[in-house]
């Protein structure tokens, strides 16, 4: 094992769309473990999970998973399913809202959003 491998604790893993069977996310989750990674989590933007296949995360190792509003329908299932398991949960949705109507209303930063840029 290389001294990353062993200096392997937290990964988070990002993903712009996931849906359907997300077999990537769940090699990418085994991998890490097999090299030593404490805890992975995920970082969905647009989380599209037909037929529920999102139950297939549930108890797959994965620390947390956050996704984004973006999909109206995934939030309403989280929602739910948070409602019922509470703080066990392993799902977490992140609104878009509050960064975008910073945005629109030109409050962002932009002297530190060029220098991040550098």
């Amino acid at each position: 094992m290389s001294a990353a491998e062993k200096s392997l604790r937290f990964v988070l893993i990002l993903r712009m769309w996931m849906r359907e069977s997300s077999g990537t996310v769940l090699a990418c989750r085994e991998e890490l473990a097999k090299r030593g990674a404490k805890k992975v989590s995920v970082f969905v933007t647009h989380g599209v999970f037909p037929l529920g296949s999102w139950k297939k995360f549930e108890g797959a190792g994965f620390e947390k998973i956050f996704i984004t509003d973006s999909v109206p329908e995934t939030c309403e299932i989280f929602r739910e399913h948070q409602a019922a398991r509470g703080a066990s949960s392993t799902f977490e949705i992140i609104g878009l809202a509050p960064a975008l109507h910073e945005y629109l209303q030109g409050q962002v930063d932009y002297a530190a959003r060029e220098a991040w840029r550098k």
